[in-house]
């Protein structure tokens, strides 16, 4: 579950607003939070995630419009889960108000694995807002999935971010360059952004992970959301101290690329699995990549 979040980073309007930050939690909010209480949270991309034994949610804002964040996110979905993804754009009634909404189902050889109930919300100033609640099984959604949502919409996320621990790679610190800030970290999975061009994210992956179906989905939607550019093929790279093999694509300038490559990795204290995701300029070194991949 926690890989639905793989491409929030890359890139249906509604009338419906977010709560403007700092507003005081609503009863709504407090519901929610109750609800969520014995859950675990964890920082997704400009948002937070609740895993819970039977129930995931998550609630994420961006600055891209709810039609490309939303595809975005179906993409990561897409990319990370072994089985086929349909979803249906449908409002959504919460307490009186009809707001955006999907739904989204995934089965496995012909049996119902996940299903979801997408919200979408333009709040101020544009910025976008997509809550979810989802549940494993064949079964309908949890019964406490409104009360979720209507929560999510409103909640200020501030107030229910996760603090972030220094990110490490197979069990080291990784050095932060100068001028590079470290967007979302948990420690062993993170994403990092130095100006508007180098970005490295590392993402921890299970043992039924494919990273070769993974890198490839990934591709396809980058190459979707980055119109003119690339995909040169896959080159000899190191991810950490073992050897791979990583899909390259370029800018149609030539002068970026985001390389995509990972798997099981070799460690002093563990094997580990991640999966690598470099935005960088080719041709000058890259201090932020080079301690987690070369070629």
């Amino acid at each position: 579950m926690k890989h639905f979040t793989l491409l929030f980073w890359l890139a249906c309007a509604t009338t419906a607003t977010a709560a403007p930050p700092g507003a005081p939690p609503t009863l709504d909010v407090v519901a929610a939070l109750e609800a969520l209480s014995e859950c675990k949270r964890a920082p997704a991309p400009d948002g937070t995630m609740f895993q819970c034994d039977r129930l995931l949610a998550t609630v994420q804002d961006s600055e891209l419009a709810i039609g490309p964040f939303f595809e975005s996110v179906i993409g990561g979905m897409r990319a990370s889960i072994n089985g086929d993804v349909s979803v249906e754009r449908a409002p959504v009634a919460l307490s009186g108000r009809t707001l955006d909404g999907a739904r989204f189902v995934v089965q496995t050889g012909g049996k119902q694995t996940f299903a979801g109930q997408f919200v979408l919300l333009t709040g101020p100033a544009g910025k976008s807002r997509v809550a979810l609640c989802a549940a494993p099984g064949p079964g309908a959604l949890p019964p406490v999935c409104p009360t979720i949502l209507r929560g999510l919409i409103a909640v200020d996320l501030a107030t229910i971010a996760v603090a972030m621990t220094p990110p490490s790679f197979l069990g080291k610190t990784l050095p932060i360059p100068a001028g590079c800030q470290v967007i979302e970290s948990s420690g062993t999975d993170f994403r990092i952004a130095c100006g508007g061009t180098d970005l490295l994210m590392v993402m921890s992956l299970d043992d039924d992970d494919d990273p070769d179906r993974i890198s490839a989905t990934l591709e396809g939607q980058m190459l979707q959301n980055l119109p003119g550019a690339k995909a040169t093929g896959k080159v000899p790279c190191r991810v950490g101290k073992t050897a791979h093999q990583c899909r390259r694509i370029a800018t149609p300038d030539g002068k970026a690329e985001v390389v995509i490559g990972g798997g099981t990795l070799g460690g002093a204290k563990a094997t580990q699995r991640r999966l690598v995701i470099c935005s960088r300029t080719p041709s000058r070194p890259n201090p932020l990549c080079e301690p987690v991949v070369r070629f």
